[in-house]
């Protein structure tokens, strides 16, 4: 994986070499200090996956935003990762994803059958 981005995420330009990204990409991208209230008002499920020795101050405040959103957003790291993490476990990264997106599947299916069960009450 990190064969082919490295061959396929730079491009040369007079003078050198450039990443390919579009540099706008950030642009819109809204933190603050009242992002945990963000993250709490979100009306779809989030989460969070993080490099565990990730020097981004945003690793640095998952327990706290986990606090403040009442559980709302669960965090969990990639033991010995930091920020590239897809680089380092590339296979945690989708382990974790499928974790999650497990957990809540098996939540839905909870609450289907609690609801299909009440009628019988």
């Amino acid at each position: 994986m990190l064969e082919h981005v490295a061959k396929h995420s730079l491009r040369r330009v007079e003078g050198g070499w450039t990443w390919k990204f579009d540099p706008t990409m950030f642009d819109h991208l809204e933190m603050g200090p009242d992002q945990h209230q963000k993250f709490a008002q979100m009306r779809c499920r989030s989460a969070v996956i993080l490099g565990e020795t990730s020097g981004d101050e945003g690793a640095q405040s998952a327990p706290f935003m986990a606090e403040m959103t009442q559980g709302k957003l669960p965090s969990f790291n990639v033991p010995q990762t930091h920020h590239h993490l897809m680089f380092e476990e590339p296979i945690a990264l989708p382990m974790g994803l499928k974790g999650i997106l497990s957990a809540w599947l098996g939540e839905d299916g909870t609450q289907a059958m609690n609801e299909s069960l009440s009628a019988y009450r």
